[in-house]
């Protein structure tokens, strides 16, 4: 694991848009194997519109994205991509480029949502949603301690393929618990 002293998380922001939009573009093919809306991005203003989207829903309440960034350099998102106020619930989502991978990064960045989400968002319970093939994404949820739920009752497509998605939670006394 590298060190992560330099890991910082940054609001959502669309100042950020050039930044975000090249790291899609250099690890397109990559990243499209799981995220369906990478090749629905086709340029900095798709990524900036996508970014004062996410600010503005944070204003509202309904979400919270944080960017990555590592000794300066953007290397991927990490948030709740769906916040419910009235069930105190969250749904965390994340994407690292490549180069990043198997580094310890996206496990303390989102370390620190999940501990966001619970101390500061006043959540009950965070659940995550992960393709079963995407074996990275799904030791991560299982190293936070999130728990296996089941299976989402119809597959998500991405680039027509359709995938099963597996759900895991977590819920704010599991998370107590093992912090002690």
């Amino acid at each position: 694991m590298n060190d992560s002293t330099d890991l910082k998380l940054c609001n959502i922001d669309p100042c950020y848009a050039e930044d975000v939009y090249h790291a899609i573009v250099e690890n397109r093919s990559y990243l499209a194997q799981w995220l369906p809306w990478v090749e629905r991005t086709h340029s900095i203003e798709d990524t900036r519109l996508f970014l004062a989207h996410s600010k503005h829903k944070h204003s509202q309440k309904k979400q919270f994205i944080t960017l990555i960034y590592l000794a300066q350099r953007f290397i991927g998102i990490t948030g709740f991509t769906h916040l419910d106020s009235n069930k105190q619930h969250g749904e965390l989502g994340y994407w690292l480029i490549e180069s990043a991978q198997h580094q310890g990064h996206m496990t303390h960045a989102t370390q620190q949502l999940v501990r966001i989400g619970f101390e500061h968002l006043n959540l009950e319970k965070q659940i995550i949603r992960v393709a079963t093939k995407n074996l990275a994404s799904t030791s991560l949820a299982q190293h936070l301690g999130f728990e296996y739920q089941g299976l989402e009752p119809l597959p998500i497509y991405i680039n027509q393929k359709p995938f099963e998605l597996a759900v895991y939670s977590l819920n704010k006394t599991q998370w107590q618990h093992a912090e002690k």
